[in-house]
């Protein structure tokens, strides 16, 4: 087993913290940043919406952000801004909800700053404009949804594919218009109050201000109080999958538009044990889109592109192909793409060598820094809730054997796909 590249490990250097009321800190000190960055991850999201309430988590991140504490969004957004960095919602995703900031290395600028993101996530009163968020949420969701009918599409693979599991209803964490605009102030009180804990919160760091001092200045600002409550642990994994009931839903684009579009689409998609590392289903994918590419594009001539799609959910995984064939090849599309997972399970050479040039990118691979590096560790504690160093992600990648790769491919088979064709 060769040992890991000289290179540098950024991940390593986080200091965990956690304080006497549960608040997690992770801090990476870089004496070379002139500012710090600051993450709160808050381990709560869409999978823990109530199920006639989808998309609360999402809901309470825009009444969060709009009820500041004894303050105006607009002049602390401002004064985030008068210092050259800014503040922001980072989002609500499946399983977090995340907010943060960047300021110059100033302690009494982050005193002001932990000031109101503390007042935000730890004592916000949230009985402010609820219908105006309601307004603005809706508009976003006509966005990310322009046609009602392609949700009902989503929601019938989801429904087959997941089957009994929270995922049967999930959409994305927007969730839907009935939900949306059924939330009440009270649903958004008892979520806030349930999650928005100290237990529940991870705070990361990055920049020029050192982790005890961090610490420090989080425990002397309004993360340091206490208040009751556990953090969200992350679900067991499934053991067994649920049985794909329906596995074709085959659509016209007349149901879409009215003006007829020479194109089709093929979207193919199982459910898989989520105990797989993700370096092992990184390897599968590149050995899969190898042959995809050889096989699909290069000699069949049948798609220009593929598009593989691999979601861990904690407790079950998610892979989904899609392809753009020519519609009168949209049966021998779907044939060959199923050989070319059934080649991929059995390609050992070609496993060996996207392993090899795997682990070759890892020693070429630049310095990772400042806001890439707390966007990745946020991603991570999100996922696993703690930060692991490159050198335990290329110990994985190293423990990854051809017969590990092949049983997620015995998972996508043909007799458990559920296959969306929109024909043209």
């Amino acid at each position: 087993m060769s040992s890991f590249p000289k290179i540098a490990d950024p991940y390593a250097h986080f200091v965990r913290t956690v304080l006497p009321n549960g608040l997690e800190i992770y801090s990476a000190y870089q004496p070379d940043k002139t500012w710090t960055a600051v993450r709160f991850v808050v381990h709560v999201g869409a999978r823990h919406d109530p199920r006639d309430l989808a998309g609360l988590a999402h809901f309470l991140e825009h009444m969060v952000a709009a009820n500041l504490p004894g303050k105006n969004l607009q002049r602390t957004i401002a004064w985030f801004e008068r210092t050259g960095c800014g503040c922001y919602p980072d989002g609500t995703n499946y399983q977090t909800t995340r907010y943060g900031f960047r300021l110059p290395n100033s302690a009494q600028k982050m005193v002001t700053a932990l000031e109101i993101f503390g007042g935000m996530l730890m004592h916000s009163p949230i009985d402010e404009h609820l219908e105006r968020e309601r307004r603005v949420i809706n508009r976003e969701f006509e966005k990310s949804r322009p046609r009602p009918v392609e949700i009902e599409w989503r929601l019938q693979i989801s429904t087959n594919v997941f089957r009994g599991l929270w995922l049967e209803n999930f959409d994305g964490p927007l969730g839907t218009t009935e939900a949306i605009n059924a939330i009440s102030e009270g649903d958004l009180r008892t979520f806030y109050d349930q999650f928005y804990i100290p237990a529940n919160i991870t705070v990361v760091t990055v920049g020029g201000i050192k982790p005890d001092q961090m610490a420090e200045l989080l425990s002397n600002s309004p993360f340091g109080a206490s208040k009751p409550g556990k953090r969200n642990l992350l679900p067991s994994k499934i053991s067994e999958l649920p049985v794909v009931a329906e596995p074709l839903l085959e659509v016209s684009t007349s149901d879409l538009l009215k003006e007829s579009i020479d194109r089709a689409k093929l979207v193919v998609t199982w459910s898989y044990p989520a105990n797989f590392s993700k370096e092992t289903s990184m390897l599968f994918d590149q050995v899969l889109a190898d042959i995809m590419f050889s096989e699909l594009r290069q000699k069949h001539k049948a798609v220009y592109a593929t598009e593989l799609d691999w979601s861990n959910y904690h407790d079950i995984g998610e892979c989904t192909i899609t392809l753009y064939p020519d519609p009168v090849i949209i049966e021998k599309t779907k044939r060959i793409l199923h050989d070319c997972i059934r080649s991929a399970c059995t390609d050992l050479k070609r496993f060996r060598q996207c392993k090899v040039s795997s682990m070759r990118r890892f020693a070429m691979r630049d310095s990772i820094g400042g806001i890439s590096l707390i966007d990745s560790a946020a991603n991570e504690l999100g996922m696993i809730q703690r930060i692991s160093t490159l050198n335990e992600d290329y110990t994985r990648l190293q423990e990854v054997r051809f017969e590990h790769m092949a049983e997620i491919g015995s998972f996508l088979t043909e007799n458990r796909a559920h296959t969306f064709i929109l024909r043209p």
